[in-house]
């Protein structure tokens, strides 16, 4: 996680180099190739925090059936940006992407389904979207489906395994095949490689069927003279593997994209080396460490979802599979992870969960969540987290305004050499009473006799 700081009179953020906010966007970031420009412009709008211009140019390819625009208004509605906060009308869109077998839509759907936003609560509903995210290979919506399920009857389960095999039936306008009912990860990431092997650009072999890999189908369908759709069936597996055989010159042998034996994970790891924070004290002492805009996202993301299997809830690759996914810019993924290493008492995964509500990145936008993650933080010593739960005081976000609790983080953060915090204790101290100084300054003082011995 690269050193988070905060500027006076912003949200908190991370780094000059990134946007204060993103939307979750990373799966939809290709249009179909009539729109492509347009929807890059949209991108490029959000970019620069101008969602206004974002929502002009994805309004009419949603309209058109860009299921990525769909998606993309869903997101700007549930979060009113350059629009009306309008919870009704971001159901409408995510619905219209799902339809279209979109895969963060059936998550987003799932939630709104679940909670009741912006229409009905329908618990089967919810859990057949969340099961068909699961299906289109976003692994960790297997924990949301597991936990609704769990509240559901058998009865109930059912009818949402029915429902999700109709819609497949549907959209294919024939009988579901295996892949398109349960698209497991390693048939993604085996189709993946072999479009890519045939020049078919896929992006990094992953394992999330995203708008990337659904347009490299249809490329490849069209080249091999096979009808375009670009959904995943028997036989475009098949044809895949052989084609994929023939371009390598291998006849005979399986392919192996996605069936490799994992790594062997020893001391130093490939995801140590690919996407450790060079100030992680937990990463081996032979290892820098990576600056995040630095993360080679395929390989780190890769290496590290293979070390979670070689170490399932180690909390260091929990952290650092969450930073490459962060990278990705996949934060309903990212901030997962980082909550479990976090809740393991990484520092780091603690005040990058904190960054991620206080920007609504991957979750809805709670600075009470903010400020609880960030002070687990600070207690430990951050100084960016205490820099940081120094705005969240002198602004009130999430917790009262509290200007003596604000100097005094502002002041620890000042201790271990935090300029930021220094400017802005600077322009605190101006608008606070001298007794309210000397408060503040009385519990620094303790604060600091307490945790030095």
């Amino acid at each position: 996680m690269l050193s988070t700081t905060v500027r006076s009179g912003s949200n908190l953020c991370q780094n000059s180099q990134m946007k204060t906010l993103l939307l979750t966007l990373v799966f939809l970031c290709l249009a179909g190739a009539t729109s492509a420009q347009d929807f890059g412009k949209g991108m490029e709008a959000m970019k620069r925090g101008d969602f206004a211009a974002a929502v002009v140019e994805w309004r009419p390819l949603a309209e058109a059936g860009d299921s990525a625009s769909q998606f993309n208004l869903g997101v700007l509605y549930e979060r009113g940006l350059g629009v009306g906060q309008d919870p009704s009308q971001a159901r409408r869109w995510y619905q219209s992407a799902a339809d279209q077998r979109n895969a963060p839509a059936h998550v987003s759907l799932g939630r709104f389904y679940e909670n009741g936003f912006g229409g009905a609560q329908d618990y089967v509903r919810a859990l057949m979207s969340y099961e068909t995210a699961v299906a289109l290979g976003i692994s960790e919506a297997v924990e949301y489906r597991d936990d609704l399920a769990a509240k559901l009857t058998p009865e109930q389960v059912d009818e949402a395994k029915r429902l999700m095999s109709e819609s497949v039936t549907t959209a294919a306008g024939k009988e579901p095949t295996p892949q398109q009912n349960t698209i497991a990860l390693a048939t993604v990431r085996n189709i993946q490689g072999n479009l890519n092997t045939l020049g078919h650009d896929a992006g990094p072999a992953d394992g999330i069927f995203g708008a990337r890999t659904e347009a490299a189908i249809r490329a490849f369908e069209r080249a091999a003279k096979l009808p375009v759709t670009g959904t995943v069936t028997d036989e475009l597996v098949a044809r895949l593997e052989q084609s994929a055989r023939a371009k390598q010159g291998e006849t005979g042998k399986p392919s192996t994209v996605a069936s490799a034996p994992p790594k062997t994970i020893t001391n130093q790891s490939e995801c140590d080396i690919q996407a450790a924070h060079p100030g992680d004290d937990s990463r081996p002492p032979e290892v820098a460490g990576v600056p995040f805009e630095d993360i080679n996202i395929a390989l780190a993301v890769e290496a590290c979802r293979e070390a979670l299997v070689q170490k399932p809830g180690d909390p260091r690759y929990q952290y650092q599979f969450a930073r490459s996914l962060h990278k990705a810019q996949r934060y309903g993924e990212a901030v997962i992870l980082y909550e479990r290493s976090g809740g393991q008492g990484s520092v780091l995964a603690q005040k990058s969960v904190g960054f991620m509500y206080a920007n609504g990145l991957g979750v809805a936008q709670n600075y009470a969540e903010a400020a609880k993650w960030h002070h687990k933080a600070a207690v430990q010593g951050d100084a960016d987290a205490q820099h940081n739960l120094g705005f969240i005081y002198a602004k009130g976000r999430g917790v009262p305004l509290d200007n003596v609790q604000a100097h005094l983080w502002y002041s620890l953060a000042v201790e271990q050499g935090n300029e930021e915090a220094e400017k802005n204790r600077k322009l605190l101290a101006a608008k606070m009473s001298a007794s309210q100084i000397a408060d503040a300054e009385q519990r620094t003082r303790e604060w600091l006799d307490q945790h030095r011995r």
